[in-house]
């Protein structure tokens, strides 16, 4: 069977939870007899073992004209399986007679921004809450871009959100990567009867003794990810240990005891949980799935993380992990210090075992494969 994986890119130039899986999944694919080539909006460059062939197009990444080798990419497969691009190409490849599969890694389409958190609000996206503009809007702002452009984001979204939406529609298959995921999306998306559950696999990352005792937060500065609790509860910790918090060079006015650090290398990611003992993941949105806490446990780490969307999938059965609500500062601290007490060594080796049996890949790369083939 010959797969076409159409991708916003692969890690590590894509540095996403969907680019990581993709990756994972088309090499995991490889490996059980499944013909795979990998197309990419960016980053065409050969993966040892991988075909990955950059189909570029015109626009920006959501609103893209199909590109001039579309046809001819689609003509080559027997299934077309979108990862997380190119999903105006799903009309194309079903008038071609082709399978087509879509894989929902974040919440398009159902979500504009793809986060369905009310951000005026400060929490999940309910159906009966929905401002799509205004959440559009504050997210164009937050990330530093002008004006013109926010309210032009605006404007397309709502344009091409229906026909998005028709197109995931008319797929054969939707693969989430969480039941949270799925029912979820299924409050603003309807009934969804060809949809299925995969969980991400589990990256092929050592065990690492940690350093010391500090806690790492890997999420950057979205107010979603709950980066503003973490501080809140931290700094009613005292500064009794380090917190290492990557893509957050932006931060300022840190509580004692707060490292700074921006967009790190996956070779650097590895230095900081080296440094680490406990992985916090203080998310207020619905993670679909959450691969910052998954990593911590395959790493061998101590994970606290909201009881919220996928996380408690991912870490609810771990036993060296502890889950509190979404936003409870008081909680937080509470099982921060929790954390940094416990043996790290035992559990984190328990951790560990959990998380690779768990999100073994080769058992959900079978899993996969099954709905691919239909």
């Amino acid at each position: 069977m010959k797969v076409a994986i159409f991708s916003e890119s692969l890690w590590p130039l894509g540095e996403g939870g969907a680019e990581l899986a993709t990756y994972l999944y088309a090499r995991l694919l490889t490996k059980l007899g499944v013909k795979i080539r990998v197309y990419v909006r960016r980053g065409g460059a050969r993966w040892e073992g991988l075909e990955v062939v950059e189909l570029g197009g015109a626009g920006t990444r959501k609103f893209h004209a199909p590109p001039l080798g579309a046809r001819r990419a689609l003509e080559w497969c027997d299934v077309a399986y979108f990862a997380s691009a190119y999903w105006e190409l799903v009309p194309l490849a079903k008038r071609m007679g082709k399978r087509t599969v879509v894989h929902i890694h974040s919440y398009d389409p159902a979500c504009p921004v793809g986060t369905l958190f009310n951000t005026p609000a400060g929490s999940v996206c309910r159906p009966e809450m929905r401002r799509c503009w205004g959440c559009i809007y504050l997210q164009e702002r937050s990330l530093g871009r002008p004006f013109w452009r926010a309210v032009a984001s605006q404007v397309l979204n709502g344009l091409s959100s229906p026909l998005f939406t028709k197109a995931v529609r008319s797929t054969d298959a939707l693969v989430f990567v969480s039941e949270a995921q799925r029912r979820l999306f299924a409050e603003h998306f309807g009934d969804m009867p060809k949809s299925h559950v995969v969980y991400n696999p589990a990256p092929p990352l050592p065990h690492l003794p940690p350093g010391g005792r500090a806690v790492g937060y890997f999420g950057g500065l979205s107010p979603w990810k709950g980066v503003y609790v973490l501080l809140r509860a931290w700094a009613r910790l005292g500064g009794r240990a380090r917190l290492y918090m990557t893509r957050a060079s932006a931060l300022r006015n840190r509580p004692p005891g707060v490292v700074v650090l921006g967009d790190l290398t996956p070779g650097e990611l590895e230095e900081v949980h080296k440094a680490v003992s406990v992985v916090a993941v203080p998310s207020l949105w619905w993670e679909p799935f959450g691969y910052a806490a998954l990593e911590g446990l395959v790493r061998g780490r101590i994970v606290v993380a909201s009881d919220v969307g996928g996380l408690p999938e991912v870490v609810g059965g771990a036993p060296g992990a502890r889950l509190v609500p979404p936003g409870d500062v008081e909680a937080l601290a509470e099982a921060l210090e929790w954390a940094l007490g416990v043996d790290v060594a035992e559990l984190g080796v328990r951790n560990r075992e959990y998380a690779l049996r768990k999100f073994d890949g080769v058992r959900l790369a079978e899993r996969l494969l099954k709905v691919l083939e239909g």
